[in-house]
């Protein structure tokens, strides 16, 4: 599929993302998961950057309709610029003005510096509710706190960025700092999402919403249930119906003050930028983690002077494995030693278990032209430089 930089009318073949700068900062073998992983692609080729698109492979197809979310997970650790407002937010921002309104709610504000770039457009006169929404509002939550003067916990964006199962904890932590702040916190996504199309909502909605205001959310945010649902009205009387007895029957300040402790271990450990808890990654293979991307663009004068080995699409692909670490203990390919260990007894010389001969296979009359000592430039098939290897 290509994906534009432009603006288009997307089928099955193409697609356009916006902001139009990220598409100049994918890398291939990027993954995008679009839409809570309704779509899920693998950057393949960027070299037609220069008319306006790139290409990518369908890992899991699906149906996209417009204005989906999209999550980036590059290959490589990457810092991507893009703009914290379009020109959509600004005209938006210009027109409350015009209008008197005095609240806007920022989505994805990363870093204080966002905030006040909100604040500078709406010429200091609107209420900025920061929305918190992303992995970077995480690392910089303190000072968005501090910038803001409400925030907005959406918790639907923010479980595309960190595990689902987070959520519920990492709730905790920013109000928990929010309130010490004396910064007020509205918490939005699925809160009565089942009465979109029933007249109730389950249990487990309730109960979420009960929790969500002993932790000292300010505001609930209807979004879809009162946007799209069968029962808009129903959805502001049971969320009234809810929040009136628990004022009834809780004493939140008396709550909250127990659970502080708790929310301070979360905060000793290191909770909320901790990435190792509830990840699927596992330790890797031999104990090492290994890394082989050269992430400092090689001059083509400088690889030009090595002999070449093109790849096939197969040996590309180890070539690839080898770099981002998916073989490790693998630092290379296998050499005479390591593969008749392998050979013989499924494990490599150290004694690491190693079932797969990963080899660079090449023409004789190519091998003999490389001497022991040699720097080779790898190739792929369209004759782009992709490693080197010695």
């Amino acid at each position: 599929i290509r994906i534009y930089k432009k603006s288009i009318v997307g089928d099955k073949k193409q697609i356009s993302l916006k902001p139009w700068q990220i598409v100049n900062q994918l890398q291939e073998g990027d993954i995008l998961y679009v839409d809570f992983d309704t779509l899920v692609m693998r950057v393949s080729n960027i070299s037609t950057i220069k008319d306006g698109f790139i290409e990518a492979t369908i890992i899991s197809s699906g149906n996209l309709g417009k204005n989906k979310g999209v999550v980036i997970d590059p290959q490589v650790e990457t810092k991507y610029s893009i703009p914290n407002l379009t020109k959509k937010d600004i005209k938006a921002i210009q027109l409350g003005l015009e209008e008197n309104i005095g609240y806007v709610a920022a989505s994805f504000m990363r870093n204080i510096e966002a905030v006040r770039e909100v604040k500078k457009i709406s010429n200091y006169k609107m209420k900025i509710i920061s929305k918190i929404e992303c992995k970077d509002a995480l690392k910089n939550l303190d000072d968005i706190i501090s910038e803001s003067d409400y925030l907005l916990i959406d918790r639907g964006d923010l479980s595309k960025e960190i595990p689902i199962e987070k959520i519920p904890f990492t709730q905790k932590i920013i109000l928990n700092r929010a309130n010490n702040a004396n910064k007020k916190v509205f918490v939005a996504t699925n809160l009565l999402e089942s009465m979109i199309s029933n007249r109730k909502p389950t249990r487990a909605e309730v109960h979420d919403i009960l929790n969500t205001i002993v932790d000292g959310a300010y505001g609930l945010i209807l979004a879809a249930e009162t946007a799209i649902g069968n029962h808009p009205i129903g959805c502001i009387n049971m969320l009234n119906k809810i929040i009136r007895h628990s004022n009834l029957v809780i004493n939140a300040n008396e709550i909250r003050n127990k659970e502080k402790e708790f929310v301070q271990d979360l905060e000793k450990n290191n909770y909320l930028l901790d990435e190792g808890i509830s990840s699927s990654i596992v330790k890797p293979h031999g104990g090492k983690l290994v890394n082989r991307y050269h992430e400092i663009k090689i001059d083509r004068n400088y690889y030009n002077s090595f002999k070449k080995i093109q790849l096939n699409a197969n040996q590309q692909l180890d070539v690839e494995q080898i770099a981002i670490g998916t073989y490790s203990p693998l630092e290379g390919f296998l050499v005479k030693a390591e593969l008749e260990s392998v050979l013989d007894k499924m494990r490599l010389p150290n004694g690491v278990i190693w079932p797969l001969p990963i080899l660079l296979d090449v023409d004789i009359d190519k091998a003999e032209n490389i001497d022991e000592g040699d720097t080779a430039a790898l190739l792929d098939e369209r004759n782009d430089f992709v490693g080197t290897i010695e």
